[in-house]
């Protein structure tokens, strides 16, 4: 708990946050999300502790604490969970954050420039304060699209952001002015650019797309660009890649109304497990069950495989 670590009526003002060197730290991680945030800030805390600088200390463990949360943008009511609970402890959430730390933070927004420190202070501002005002939720929401969409940030927290951005602006509704469209559009540009180079990326952003509803008029646009990847992934003999992305195109096929090119993706994808089958009992320890963990095609495995043992013995 933050109490643990300094003394609660430790007095901190805004040019202690200033003078605290937080864009050092910064600057010294490796950005690898909030993660690595929480570990650079921890360690700086811990090291203006030991130098008597108790002021810049409490600043910046209340940062490191801001950080260390783990953001679960699918919970409206609780979006900051623990990142560790083990025997009955936990690590801190925002409910212990007390008002005067959260008023604080309320004070350095506007001095950030950093889009993932100033996301994650205003969203926490708007959680717990929300007397100070829609303000602060707006600034989480743009701070948190100022994130890039490439896959090494999705996978180190990137998705979490843009999704909690989609969850604010759905909740402000029409407070949030156009910036759920504008987040649809970012999502799009970032899928247009995608490529076969950036793996799963396209099918992640589409992904998150289709669970919030968004780019509807642009299913068969978004249907084609999978399919082809998924080409592509296929021809590379990349045939997890290759099934995942027929699965998607096959559901953005239905959501257009294009039943024909659905089911069409749908035999690829199961065409995909058939020539995994078949490589696997080809190799030198040959195995008779295909991996993947959905019984339907695996049906259609055993009831394929033979035929194509078949012709290939022809």
């Amino acid at each position: 708990m933050t109490t643990e670590r300094y003394p609660s009526d430790l007095v901190i003002t805004v040019q202690d946050f200033t003078d605290c060197g937080w864009k050092a730290v910064l600057t010294s991680t490796t950005r690898d999300g909030y993660s690595s945030m929480w570990h650079s800030f921890s360690e700086a805390a811990r090291q203006a502790i030991e130098d008597r600088r108790q002021t810049h200390g409490k600043v910046l463990w209340l940062i490191a604490d801001a950080c260390s949360m783990m953001l679960s943008p699918q919970s409206i009511n609780e979006p900051f969970k623990p990142f560790m609970v083990m025997e009955g402890r936990r690590s801190v959430i925002s409910d212990d954050l007390q008002e005067a730390e959260v008023i604080f933070f309320s004070q350095l927004v506007e001095q950030i420039d950093d889009p993932w420190l100033k996301a994650r202070l205003a969203d926490l501002v708007w959680l717990l304060q929300r007397k100070l005002g829609t303000k602060f939720a707006l600034d989480a929401i743009d701070a948190y699209t100022a994130i890039p969409l490439d896959t090494s940030t999705w996978i180190n927290g990137g998705r979490e952001c843009w999704e909690r951005a989609i969850s604010l602006s759905l909740t402000l509704r029409a407070g949030a002015g156009d910036r759920l469209g504008n987040i649809e559009s970012a999502i799009i540009t970032a899928f247009d650019s995608s490529a076969k180079a950036d793996g799963f990326l396209a099918l992640w952003l589409t992904d998150l797309l289709a669970k919030n509803r968004l780019a509807r008029t642009q299913s068969e646009r978004i249907a084609t660009k999978l399919e082809s990847l998924g080409h592509e992934f296929d021809t590379e003999g990349d045939l997890h890649r290759a099934r995942s992305f027929f699965d998607a195109s096959s559901n953005w096929f239905q959501k257009c109304g294009n039943t024909a090119k659905a089911v069409e993706l749908t035999v690829k994808m199961a065409e995909g497990w058939v020539k995994e089958a078949v490589a696997r009992m080809s190799s030198e320890q040959p195995s008779y069950m295909a991996a993947g963990p959905c019984p339907t095609f695996k049906v259609y495995i055993f009831m394929a495989v033979p035929f194509y043992i078949d012709s290939f013995a022809e």
